[in-house]
């Protein structure tokens, strides 16, 4: 599914359980991880919503607090951001990742929880068992450059929502 799609849903479609953030175009993600984060109402994001940096931070200590219950809520949302295990890139790694957790999450995820993996402008390395396994669990969200006609879309609906008004000769001057 196309970022652009996926941002156009209202919060009760955006309810599978894993999601796979791929893509360059970091505005996109940033609007997507926002969108997830705003399931769960601001006075409960501190608790029922969980950012973890695989740079610094254990992939099982992400996958424990998935399979948490939430807390005063219905819903938790668990995002893992710079995933590199799961890229063939084997440089500048500080920790090394152990997905056998992960593994396990994928065949049986938590009914309360989404978690959503946002993998930087790498490529996923499809040989990997965990891979192969997260393509065909996650709803991938592809995060790609726009064209020129897609990019026209996102900002008259930007001003849009904005309440302002763009002439035709002004959006191509932006542009």
């Amino acid at each position: 599914m196309q970022a652009t799609e996926f941002l156009t849903k209202k919060p009760a479609e955006i309810q599978q359980p894993i999601y796979l953030i791929t893509g360059t175009e970091k505005y996109l993600k940033n609007q997507v991880i926002a969108k997830l984060s705003n399931l769960i109402p601001s006075g409960l994001q501190s608790i029922n919503l969980g950012q973890f940096d695989m740079e610094d931070e254990w992939l099982a200590d992400a996958i424990n607090d998935a399979y948490s219950v939430p807390f005063m809520g219905e819903q938790r949302v668990v995002i893992i951001l710079h995933p590199y295990f799961l890229t063939a890139d084997k440089t500048g790694r500080k920790l090394n990742q152990d997905p056998v957790e992960l593994e396990k999450y994928l065949t049986n995820p938590a009914a309360s929880t989404i978690l959503a993996i946002v993998m930087d402008n790498q490529k996923i390395d499809a040989r990997k068992k965990i891979c192969k396994l997260l393509k065909k669990e996650a709803v991938q969200i592809d995060c790609s450059a726009l064209n020129e006609k897609e990019v026209r879309q996102v900002v008259a609906k930007k001003v849009k929502q904005n309440s302002y008004q763009i002439e035709e000769s002004a959006l191509n001057l932006l542009l």
